[in-house]
């Protein structure tokens, strides 16, 4: 759940501390043994067969001689190898090989020597290994961190030092690799926000989040380079400073407009704010869309060249107390948007309506995912994304307009648990149908039928309530 905003007299409201850096979870597993000069593997807690005995001989040979060579280049200070053990594909028996991973933690590396660390990380870890490899650089503060894979190359950790080196930058970390790369941007002060969004975006960091130690702003990039309009950033670092903002959202850019979420403490200021944004969209050079979140219901409306267009075309919804509800069978659903912050995945569940005449559409979705074993997700949980209404907004749909929910979970170990989630089973209002989603409708399917997320046994999934789409 969110957190709630601090409403004490006199503060603004600040953002609670969040965690941004995984702990590290296993103990050292490669030991010098002292007789004859050779090496050993000594079993240790969550690094044996799962009976107490030693890793096979093929793991050890795989990863001792990575440790060596990665301790031996002039970049690197340290190497902390930890592995785990989890069980592989079943078999038509039913039984299950154990898979080993191994994790490769290269630490102390001063700043300027993190892309040397990582390309020889990258290079001296085999993908062929019989090791299912995690590999991570970090400086000795931690300000720079970088996982990269076997085979590899540097490109993503120069990109993240120098962004390390813009004004007001604290802390980089980038994570994943390929389509699940994401770069999170720590800045001290809001006043930060601009200059690390533009660094971010010339220096080519995927998927990038910049949010700031002081207050509860996020700007995001969606895609590598496509970074909101300098203009629209500059509202939303404006915006969060005003009385009755406790939280900013700024997502998305490039060729798509960005979205903004400026999300509010009550009903009393939602229409101030929007008021604030209005009064400065004709001048913001870029386009966005916005939305002013209060507990009970939204405004929204747009930024830049359209915004007096769209005024005339009336962007902000009625209440629809005198529209009928939606029907299932009138709306087109669809997973749209799947995006990547570290730590956190957001996908959309868009509802297009098919109807002849308007309809309106309130509340949230409902939900369950479908595994890949297909099976349902066990334990599945779903949460409002924010606290909510006993009545909230309605969403009015002209024929042919859409709304959207956006779901918000937290990354899930799959080598813990490969059985992933491959197709959602939503349904839109109550009563209405149950309708499948393949997640490949929205998450890169590289090779077919491959595409997944970590939706797994025991998820929390929030799930916003339908808000009008953001214009494309």
């Amino acid at each position: 759940m969110n957190p709630a905003p601090d409403t004490s007299p006199g503060g603004g409201a600040r953002r609670p501390p969040q965690l941004r850096l995984l702990a590290a979870t296993a103990a050292l597993v490669v030991v010098a043994a002292a007789a004859l000069g050779t090496r050993a593997w000594r079993a240790s807690p969550g690094c044996d067969d799962g009976a107490g005995g030693r890793a096979p001989i093929a793991v050890a040979r795989a990863v001792l001689p990575v440790v060596d060579e990665v301790a031996a280049s002039p970049h690197v200070a340290s190497v902390v190898a930890t592995c785990l053990t989890y069980p592989g594909p079943v078999r038509p028996d039913g039984t299950a090989a154990d898979v080993w991973a191994a994790h490769l933690d290269v630490r102390g590396v001063d700043v300027d020597a993190v892309p040397g660390a990582v390309q020889a990380l990258a290079d001296a870890a085999s993908p062929s290994a019989p090791v299912v490899w995690s590999l991570e650089v970090a400086t000795a503060d931690r300000d720079v961190a970088v996982t990269v894979r076997p085979g590899g190359d540097a490109q993503v950790a120069r990109a993240a030092v120098e962004v390390r080196r813009a004004p007001g930058v604290r802390r980089v970390v980038a994570s994943g690799a390929g389509g699940d790369a994401s770069t999170l941007v720590t800045v001290a002060s809001t006043e930060d926000v601009v200059g690390a969004v533009a660094a971010a975006a010339e220096a080519g960091t995927p998927t990038t989040t910049v949010d700031v130690a002081d207050a509860w702003l996020e700007v995001a990039q969606v895609r590598t380079g496509d970074a909101p309009a300098q203009d629209v950033v500059r509202v939303a670092v404006d915006a969060v400073a005003w009385p009755g903002v406790y939280r900013v959202v700024l997502r998305g850019g490039g060729a798509a407009r960005a979205d903004l979420a400026v999300h509010v403490d009550d009903d009393t200021v939602r229409e101030d704010v929007a008021d604030r944004l209005d009064a400065v969209a004709a001048d913001v050079a870029g386009a966005a869309s916005y939305r002013v979140e209060s507990p009970t219901v939204q405004t929204v409306g747009v930024l830049g060249p359209d915004a007096v267009a769209a005024a005339a075309d009336a962007t902000r919804p009625a209440a629809g107390e005198d529209v009928r509800a939606c029907t299932g069978d009138e709306l087109e659903l669809a997973l749209t948007g799947f995006d990547v912050a570290l730590g956190s995945r957001f996908l959309r569940v868009t509802a297009t309506s098919a109807a002849s005449t308007p309809c309106r559409l309130q509340g949230m979705p409902d939900l369950a995912a479908m595994r890949t074993s297909g099976t349902l997700v066990p334990s599945l949980t779903l949460e409002p994304a924010r606290s909510r209404p006993a009545e909230p907004a309605a969403v009015v749909l002209q024929p042919g307009q859409a709304a959207t929910s956006e779901l918000r979970w937290g990354a899930m170990s799959t080598s813990q648990d490969p059985d992933t989630t491959v197709a959602l089973l939503v349904t839109a209002v109550p009563d209405g149908p149950q309708v499948t989603l393949p997640v490949a409708q929205a998450v890169p399917d590289d090779p077919p039928g491959t595409a997944s997320v970590d939706i797994l046994h025991g998820a929390t999934v929030r799930v916003g309530d339908w808000a009008p789409s953001p214009s494309p």
